[in-house]
């Protein structure tokens, strides 16, 4: 198999390049590196669906003018993927902050530099270390970086299925427990459905393995760990490819047991969350 690198959607290069153009020519010298990590580098990047996952180094802090330039450089044209992106500079990339600090970042299309940044965490550096491919700047393998202590890892995946993938469920509950088993759901209610199929089971796999899979092949580890919920993982990949899938009010609430049964699951083999 081809390198990751080699292996990039040529979509994906050139949403980055034009990104890169905007940048370079608003504010000069700014941006030093620029490193792909999610779908894009686990093969599983899918037009239409996936956003651009990136961190970005940047030769000092981002604050005031470049500030302004980054948040217009990140005006999204029709038709483009979203750039998700976190930035630090030189500084702040050598420290690895993976607390969920306050960061400049931009999560689907909205810009913001006083939010605590969700994208800071241990799986983001992991995927880095693991399969991040360099866009600018020098190999992820010269960033003299190292992957966070394995037990912190253990601990951020815990407290993430338990403090946000277990109250989506609760309010999936609430919404779709009021309505007809049968009734179809709009697309942004089949995408929080997808997203709660394949999310908490890519939680699991890196808690199981110490490593990270794509959102499809969250797919299949349903299929081979909770096989009770299988039909409802491959409606849920069959969504991610682009099919014309609207999950039912019943679905929605099935998506909700998966979730809780993983937690469960989760928690009794690995240990109660904590984040100290």
């Amino acid at each position: 198999m081809p390198p990751v690198a080699d292996r990039i959607d040529r979509s994906v290069r050139d949403r980055v390049g034009r990104y890169l153009t905007a940048v370079d020519h608003a504010a000069p010298g700014l941006v030093e590196g620029v490193y792909l990590t999610g779908s894009a580098v686990l093969d599983d990047f899918r037009p239409g669906r996936s956003d651009v996952d990136l961190l970005v180094v940047t030769s000092r802090p981002v604050i005031g003018d470049d500030a302004g330039a980054l948040a217009q450089a990140h005006r999204r044209p029709p038709g483009e993927p979203h750039l998700d992106g976190v930035y630090l500079d030189r500084a702040r990339l050598a420290a690895q902050p993976d607390g969920e600090p306050v960061a400049p970042q931009v999560v689907d299309g909205e810009w913001s530099t006083d939010r605590s940044c969700g994208q800071l965490n241990p799986v983001l550096w992991l995927t880095l270390l693991r399969y991040g491919v360099a866009l600018r700047g020098p190999a992820v393998s010269a960033l003299g970086l190292s992957l966070p202590d394995a037990a912190r890892r253990r601990r951020w995946n815990l407290a993430n299925l338990a403090s946000y993938w277990a109250p989506l469920a609760d309010r999936i509950r609430d919404v779709a427990g009021g309505l007809p088993a049968d009734a179809r759901l709009d697309a942004e209610r089949t995408e929080t459905t997808a997203w709660t199929v394949l999310g908490p089971p890519r939680l699991h796999y890196t808690l199981a393995y110490d490593d990270v899979i794509s959102k499809t092949a969250a797919g299949g580890y349903v299929v081979e760990r909770f096989p009770q919920w299988t039909a409802l993982a491959r409606r849920a990949v069959d969504w991610r490819a682009g099919g014309s899938v609207a999950f039912t009010a019943a679905e929605s609430l099935a998506a909700a047991a998966l979730t809780s049964a993983v937690i469960a699951d989760a928690l009794a083999r690995w240990g109660a969350p904590d984040v100290r």
